[in-house]
């Protein structure tokens, strides 16, 4: 179940709203494009890539149902800073930007609910950073998955378990090692109850198991 945000819950909203069905591989909005409204996740999975300066994808989240995009863009008045990919056939509900506006315009006290989401999102562009500092490649995937289960559970409090829509090799884009060095990470940490890998997916079991891994506290 989507949690709406405090920030697009008024009834133009609600009238307003769009949703769209878009089949795997097909794309929402490119980089660099105008913002094009709020985006939530209602079923499937969305790929959020960028090009690096050498013209090379790289994955930099995978969106679960719950899940929140398009406030950067269209609460800054900006262009899109990544695309926006489906990576299975995806439900998506969208509050297109005239409707944000008019929103705002009429109640301007909810600028602060748009920030807060706004910040939410670089905070957690910060601790994935931070997390990708690890000393050992186990530690970083590791402190990734636990990361992104974390965040998957604060879009929606129902969730008692992450079940991410990639592959190993999303999982390598992601984290930036290669395919043989992820394999043989995910393989300890399914060995070790932590998730569970099948095909195009991986659910999280144990975030605090990942979190050990993470700090150092296990290796």
């Amino acid at each position: 179940m989507v949690r709406k945000s405090s920030a697009i819950t008024g009834a133009d909203a609600l009238r307003s709203r769009a949703i769209g069905r878009v089949s795997g591989g097909e794309g929402i909005y490119p980089e660099g494009s105008q913002a094009q409204g709020l985006f939530a996740v209602l079923d499937g999975a969305v790929h959020f890539e960028k090009l690096d300066r050498a013209g090379h994808r790289v994955l930099l989240h995978v969106a679960p149902p719950g899940f929140w995009f398009g406030e950067i863009a269209t609460g800054g008045g900006a262009t899109t800073m990544v695309t926006a990919r489906c990576y299975t056939r995806v439900v998506v509900w969208r509050v297109p930007v005239f409707v944000v506006s008019r929103i705002l315009s009429s109640e301007p006290e909810l600028f602060s609910a748009l920030s807060q989401l706004m910040a939410a999102r670089f905070s957690a562009l910060i601790e994935t950073v931070c997390a990708m500092r690890r000393p050992t490649a186990l530690a970083q995937i590791a402190g990734r998955l636990s990361l992104m289960d974390e965040k998957c559970k604060d879009c929606d409090s129902a969730v008692t378990r992450s079940v991410f829509q990639m592959s190993q090799n999303d999982l390598a884009d992601m984290t930036g090692h290669a395919r043989q060095t992820v394999n043989a990470a995910v393989n300890k940490l399914e060995d070790e109850g932590l998730i569970q890998v099948g095909h195009r997916q991986i659910e999280i079991l144990d975030s605090k198991g990942l979190d050990a891994y993470f700090t150092g506290e296990k290796s």
